[in-house]
């Protein structure tokens, strides 16, 4: 059986891999996108089979994704429930009126997800009796009667004292002992997890309330002390009798031994309180470092990936761009080899290779060719005297080259190599072939050109 698909659209990471999570414990695999403009892309050639929208995001908004979603007739079969903050019966009404089929809360529990996947038909729903077994309901689906009780008045009419109703007994909640809370991490014990949670708010409680507690103990004990004082000093006058103060002060030592017990048997509650709160705190920045390291591992592998893609595309761009400026770059015999042609592609090529952030090498290569240098070229090849071509460069392209070291982008350099007549594009034909100047000059001038290359110095990469 096919796995369904969901979609997610929110521009929280951590909000993406939670839902995500959560949907993949229920079974349906999930997509996500950071952007509305993104979903609506991939929604071209997708067709999840429900989305979960954020409202606030950059850009276009959650309201507006809804709207365009709903607005296209391949897409507007899709349920779309909205996954945010927001809340009220205002935004509710607003979100179902623009096509959304509710809005969940971004606290979102899993007992609710499963209710809106169960109604929308993406994974099975329990049969009755499961439902039965958990709501406590008979078999036959029908709530036996409350047993009838006779009034009052008529039970005392008959001698009888009417049952006292039952006040129900609230259960305990199970205590795992020797549970840690790295253990009810792992073991997803719900009633550790309450009991260590009540627990954390137990000691915040106490500990607000502690250095009040501390401060009225020994202001009683003060107290306390300060008035035996004054009734043992009061007795010594009245009765001048060692026999009446000494049991005084036996009363006093007692007394003053109960408070300093009683002290400190609620320091050392206060001081388990701490300690389950602490151990709470750890459970929950060891939960929250495993989301962390999780979040941060997707997203270094999505960098990375989009890392090599961007290099690949944008080496495959300059080469593109290489290559169209290598067609049909022939220098007439007549012309520096330096000249127009090369000024023109220059001019056109370093302000692209700027804008798009290239940092290296422009390569500009010479290569010369033989000439037949006759008047006519219809004249016999045998009557040729072959002349090679020579690199030069007209003036405009001097000053040009001299304004680019004066005010040009410093993360690109030009180098001009003279590759000679060693590297021609077309074969030179042999001699006892040609019979005329003009077939040999057509071949020269093919091989008479400039070429461009760039080199990228991050990685060495030559683009030729």
């Amino acid at each position: 059986m096919k796995k369904k698909k969901a979609l997610i659209v929110d521009d929280s990471k951590l909000a993406r891999f939670v839902l995500k999570e959560m949907l993949f414990q229920h079974g349906l695999d999930a997509d996500t996108k950071e952007s509305a403009e993104e979903a609506l892309g991939y929604l071209c050639t997708h067709k999840p089979d429900v989305i979960f929208m954020d409202h606030t995001m950059p850009g276009m908004d959650g309201f507006k994704a809804v709207e365009a979603i709903k607005g296209d007739p391949q897409t507007t079969s899709i349920p779309i429930m909205m996954y945010t903050s927001k809340e009220g019966e205002m935004y509710v009404s607003q979100a179902r009126a623009l096509g959304a089929i509710g809005v969940l809360p971004k606290q979102l529990k899993s007992v609710q997800l499963e209710q809106v996947l169960q109604k929308l038909n993406l994974i099975p729903t329990p049969p009755k009796e499961e439902i039965a077994v958990k709501e406590n309901i008979p078999p036959d689906g029908e709530i036996p009667p409350k047993e009838e009780i006779p009034p009052k008045e008529e039970m005392l009419a008959k001698g009888k004292i009417p049952p006292k109703e039952k006040v129900p007994s609230v259960q305990p909640k199970k205590v795992v002992k020797g549970l840690t809370p790295t253990d009810a991490l792992f073991t997803r014990d719900a009633d550790a997890l309450a009991g260590l949670a009540q627990s954390a708010e137990h000691s915040v409680a106490v500990n607000m309330f502690r250095p009040l507690l501390q401060d009225l103990l020994k202001e009683q004990r003060q107290l306390i002390r300060q008035d035996i004082k004054k009734s043992v000093a009061a007795s010594a006058q009245r009765f001048k009798s060692r026999y009446v103060v000494v049991p005084i002060i036996f009363v006093t030592l007692i007394s003053s031994t109960w408070l300093i017990y009683q002290y400190n048997d609620i320091s050392s509650k206060l001081g388990d309180l701490q300690q389950g709160a602490r151990d709470v705190v750890k459970f929950d920045a060891t939960q929250e470092r495993l989301l962390e390291a999780r979040v941060f591992e997707e997203s270094a592998l999505d960098a990375r990936t989009q890392a090599e893609k961007y290099e690949e595309e944008k080496n495959t761009l300059l080469a593109t761009l290489v290559w169209a400026f290598n067609n049909n770059n022939t220098v007439p015999y007549s012309e520096n080899s330096l000249g127009e042609k090369a000024l023109t592609i220059l001019s056109a090529l370093l302000p692209a290779l700027t804008d798009a952030s290239f940092q290296g090498t422009v390569v500009l290569k010479s290569f010369m060719a033989e000439f037949c240098v006759v008047e006519d070229e219809g004249t016999p090849f045998s009557e040729c005297m072959l002349v090679s071509s020579e690199l030069s460069e007209s003036i405009e392209f001097i000053n040009y080259l001299a304004t680019l070291r004066e005010r040009g982008n410093p993360a690109i350099q030009v180098r001009i190599e003279n590759k000679g007549k060693l590297e021609p594009l077309v074969s030179y034909p042999p001699a006892s072939k040609v019979r005329t100047a003009g077939q040999w000059n057509a071949v020269s001038e093919k091989n008479n050109r400039i070429e461009i290359g760039l080199e990228l110095d991050r990685k060495g990469v030559a683009l030729n």
